[in-house]
């Protein structure tokens, strides 16, 4: 699903809208722990189930069968239980979530320069702006589907003028969807949802609020800042108006060289033969290269990884004879790297380097 509000917000103060910026993508895979569980035993994808344990602790994540329940995850698993008691319960397995969490940025770094993880199963990106730039929907519509054919998961896809707009955008599009929330869409998409909806009001706020008359963002928006401050104090009552008109989540990314730049390139085609794996591994050191001079960095260390068809992977790494940003240099160790980690092996279907 995509939505893409472009009418004005009429009778809203100029002071209020939110100012145009470059896009941002929130990405939020669905059900994370349950949806990596499912995926490596297909046995309980059909059933209803939760990560957490079988009859003790809390319930870390639960499928969407389990959810018709009214299971939810930060829910004891003894009321887990009672609302369905046939759902299944399993132990978490970590390293399997971090390894899949490590995979989807992978992704991710290769649509943006600016990534950065919110949690384990959330990512921020930030996408260039100006004529020549992709839509901001196709390319999330290419991250699901790429995440889903590397992976075998699904994700939702919010985007917004800024990270409050994107993470509520992918909130709506949950699950499995995307939607885009434009910048003069922003008032008309916010105002009208239930004030618990909004990203920074837990349920301890949303029973305040709903004591002073206010079920709806837009009530709160209009709500007089004295009331706001005397009911949460001066900042957070502030903070909370802000959020209402859609204000939020401009925290700074990470420049694309404080922990590497990297590209991965996933083909439609499996790679059979050493000149179609040189051409891509051609395009990938480019924009790697292109990513590296416009963060004004340089590289000692490039990796190579490398993906077959039978979704097995291998990687390695060389630490190269000075720092560099040249394309020619960090190809022609690319290539060596590739000769020595596929050994006559073909039938690749990812071609990935990083540089640090």
């Amino acid at each position: 699903m995509v939505e893409s509000n472009s009418r004005p917000a009429g009778g809203v103060p100029v002071s209020e809208q939110p100012a145009a910026v470059a896009p941002i993508l929130h990405v939020d895979m669905d059900a994370f722990y349950a949806s990596v569980t499912q995926r490596d035993r297909p046995d309980l994808a059909q059933v209803p189930m939760w990560v957490g344990g079988a009859e003790r602790g809390v319930v870390l994540s639960a499928n969407y069968r389990a959810r018709e329940y009214g299971v939810r995850g930060g829910m004891s698993v003894a009321a887990a239980r009672r609302l369905c008691p046939a759902g299944v319960g399993v132990p978490g397995d970590f390293a399997s979530y971090s390894e899949a969490s490590r995979q989807v940025r992978e992704i991710l770094q290769t649509f943006s320069a600016k990534v950065q993880m919110a949690s384990i199963d959330e990512a921020y990106l930030e996408l260039p702006s100006g004529p020549r730039a992709v839509p901001a929907a196709e390319v999330g519509a290419r991250i699901r589907a790429i995440v889903f054919d590397e992976l075998q998961l699904t994700c939702s896809v919010g985007i917004g003028p800024n990270r409050l707009i994107a993470k509520m955008a992918a909130n709506a599009a949950k699950p499995d969807g995307l939607r885009e929330i434009a910048t003069d869409g922003v008032i008309e998409f916010l105002h009208p949802l239930p004030v618990e909806a909004l990203v920074g009001v837990g349920e301890s706020a949303a029973a305040k609020l709903h004591r002073l008359g206010v079920t709806t963002i837009g009530d709160l928006a209009q709500l007089p800042a004295v009331e706001l401050r005397r009911a949460f104090g001066p900042h957070a009552g502030l903070g909370l108006r802000a959020l209402a008109w859609g204000k939020g989540g401009q925290a700074e990314f990470h420049g694309p060289g404080s922990r590497g730049v990297g590209c991965q390139l996933t083909v439609y085609r499996d790679l059979a033969t050493v000149q179609d794996l040189h051409a891509a591994l051609l395009r990938v050191i480019t924009k790697v290269g292109s990513r590296m001079r416009a963060a004004d960095v340089l590289g000692l260390r490039l990796t190579v990884g490398l993906r077959y068809a039978d979704f097995t992977s291998a990687s390695t790494s060389a630490t190269l004879s000075m720092p560099t940003d040249v394309t020619q240099e960090l190809y022609q160790v690319a290539r060596a790297l590739c000769a020595k980690l596929r050994g006559g092996r073909l039938g690749i279907r990812r071609v990935g380097v990083r540089v640090t």
